[in-house]
């Protein structure tokens, strides 16, 4: 009897767990992961850090605030110069992940900005890289 009911707590934790997980799922971006992605480094050189939240998934949302990535983003210019314009983007698949890296120009610098889709099209991996070879004047 004992072994019943802990298998009904459990089943139903499962449960529970499982409804409060979908509950939370998010609606697939309208578009594709190049075009998010050129819009999303659109709204990052706009300022428009709450805009670029709206592109995270659920776990981007609870570790990137807008605060936090607008951090990232003025350390990134402090490194690069002010920000000027995307150019060439490159797509690949990783483990069941679209990844699309953008090449950026900055007003010193030029910087890769690559950025993962989910099978949702939500941003779940975000990066950014300036040049070392031109930063260090190879």
């Amino acid at each position: 009897m004992d072994k019943r009911v802990a298998v009904l707590i459990l089943v139903l934790v499962f449960s529970l767990a499982t409804l409060s997980c979908s509950n939370e799922a998010l609606p697939p971006l309208e578009g594709e992961p190049a075009e998010l992605a050129a819009e999303f480094v659109d709204d990052l050189a706009g300022g428009n850090y709450e805009e670029c939240t709206r592109y995270f998934n659920l776990r981007m949302k609870r570790t990137l605030s807008a605060r936090k990535l607008e951090q990232a983003w003025i350390d990134l210019l402090e490194q690069t110069g002010p920000y000027e314009s995307q150019s060439d983007m490159r797509e690949e698949s990783v483990d069941g992940y679209l990844a699309v890296t953008i090449n950026a120009q900055f007003g010193k610098d030029t910087a890769k900005i690559r950025i993962v889709f989910d099978e949702s099209r939500h941003i779940s991996g975000l990066w950014f890289k300036p040049d070392r070879k031109k930063a260090a004047g190879e």
